[in-house]
């Protein structure tokens, strides 16, 4: 990568260090099982920067945390106050609490700061689950190994409180959830949601409605060509979910027909866009120069996610001078025909693009769904 390009990268796919954290996905539990996914194939990411060219190497500290998806958000709210949980969660919680690993509500308060109908029923539930997550990290970690139950620790409870200036829990969740706030900017997630609905929509008009009878790498060059001209944007999971989409490998990944009803299509569009933007998500807590670094990994129930997890994986992330962060994706090509393999599409180069949505594009590819979906 160019030096005007490139700030720093980190290697993942071609780190030379195994991860001390996971060798791979975990699944736990057996009725109702949860994923810890990974996205890092066992690897250990390695940054390449200024201090490591000058030096010869580079020392930072390193964690593992767990990004908990919306329903898991329910769940540590559950456990935290003597409800019952499923066994794929407490088996997942056991895992983190014996690991001492980190685990976050951060794409739960994404997700539901901009779904909420109102700001006060964002702040309301924010606050109630993120109360539960403290009373998780603050718990008597023995007393809930051997027991299940979730009792303070009160030198843990006595940490939280002096770190953040406040006499209870309560007052330090609500803390947390008004920074939250404070720092985070609806409009800018809703531009990523917005660009990924879109492509989703022109995956579904391009096979189903208009190409029909097309090859499906003839489709999916359409599909290419659709984003760098119209979104100005090459959005690299979508642009391989499309070609397995396109081969009908994606399964119910985008499970909508011609005659699917226009209500139950925008929700699947909206389900599955959730899913891919929280597939990035890890990527956002890579730096440049880290003195501590907060490795991320998934957890959720979700099928359709996880079945997703498994097409692609990160292979170095790419930092520039501005800001920017350009992942280099991995994609899973065993699935797809020899034709697929042998005729991979054309490698773009990583595309900063735009950062909104051009005007009007959004409604009118709903509008067209509107066209030729039954209501």
């Amino acid at each position: 990568m160019p030096p005007s390009v490139a700030g720093y990268t980190w290697e993942i796919s071609d780190s030379p260090y195994p991860s001390q954290f996971l060798s791979g996905t975990r699944e736990f539990g057996a009725e109702n099982p949860c994923l810890l996914i990974d996205q890092y194939s066992g690897k250990r990411p390695a940054v390449l920067n200024k201090e490591f060219f000058e030096r010869g190497k580079i020392q930072f500290g390193l964690y593992p945390s767990a990004l908990l998806d919306s329903n898991l958000a329910n769940q540590v709210h559950a456990v935290a106050n003597g409800g019952k949980v499923n066994d794929g969660f407490e088996s997942l919680l056991r895992f983190l609490t014996e690991k001492r690993w980190d685990f976050s509500l951060y794409f739960y308060y994404v997700e539901h700061f901009c779904k909420a109908r109102t700001h006060d029923d964002f702040v309301n539930n924010a606050v109630a689950r993120t109360r539960a997550l403290l009373a998780l990290h603050s718990m008597d970690e023995s007393e809930f190994l051997n027991s299940g139950r979730v009792v303070p620790n009160p030198e843990a409870v006595q940490h939280y409180l002096d770190g953040s200036g406040v006499f209870d829990l309560d007052e330090a969740a609500s803390r947390r959830v008004e920074e939250f706030c404070s720092l985070h900017s609806r409009r800018d997630t809703l531009n990523r949601i917005e660009a990924i609905e879109v492509a989703l929509i022109r995956m579904f008009l391009l096979r189903r409605i208009e190409m029909p009878k097309a090859t499906p790498l003839k489709q999916h060059e359409a599909f290419l060509t659709f984003l760098e001209r119209d979104l100005g944007a090459i959005l690299a999971r979508e642009s391989h979910l499309a070609l397995h989409y396109f081969y009908d490998q994606a399964g119910s990944l985008l499970g909508i027909q011609p005659n699917t009803p226009i209500d139950r299509a925008l929700a699947t569009i909206t389900s599955t866009t959730w899913d891919m933007y929280f597939l990035r998500m890890p990527e956002l807590f890579f730096s440049g120069s880290p003195t501590e670094m907060c490795l991320s990994f998934i957890a959720t129930q979700e099928k359709q996610l996880g079945r997703l997890a498994r097409l692609f994986s990160v292979e170095s992330i790419i930092g520039t001078p501005e800001g920017d962060l350009l992942p280099v994706i991995g994609y899973a090509m065993h699935e797809l025909p020899n034709e697929a393999k042998s005729s991979p599409p054309p490698v773009r180069p990583p595309h900063r693009g735009r950062k909104t949505v051009p005007v009007g594009l959004r409604d009118a590819m709903v509008n067209e769904l509107r066209r030729v979906l039954p209501k």
